[in-house]
């Protein structure tokens, strides 16, 4: 598993609450944005190709970079996974 460049700007995930970051892996946006708890199950997911032209410098020169997921209640330290391809890559929180 990779490192995107971007992250999870809406502060520390947790389930319930909607995740609000940007991604991008050699200037493309992300396919796909997962959730998934400790052991890696999928426990919530979003949408991709969000605009974010705060974003588009540090992206590669994308624009639509951004992203939006949220995970199930209850979810203790759930992680965000993007997708580019057939890899995946874990996007950190801001800071």
């Amino acid at each position: 598993m990779g490192t995107a460049t971007g992250v999870i700007d809406s502060g520390p995930p947790s389930g319930g609450a909607l995740l609000r970051g940007w991604a991008a892996m050699d200037g493309k946006r992300a396919d796909c944005v997962l959730v998934v708890d400790a052991t890696g199950v999928v426990v919530g997911g979003g949408i991709t190709g969000v605009g974010r032209p705060d974003a588009t410098s540090a992206a590669g020169g994308e624009s639509r970079a951004g992203w939006l997921a949220a995970a199930a209640p209850g979810v203790t330290e759930p992680a965000v996974l993007v997708t580019a391809g057939p890899k995946l890559y874990r996007v950190h929180v801001a800071g």
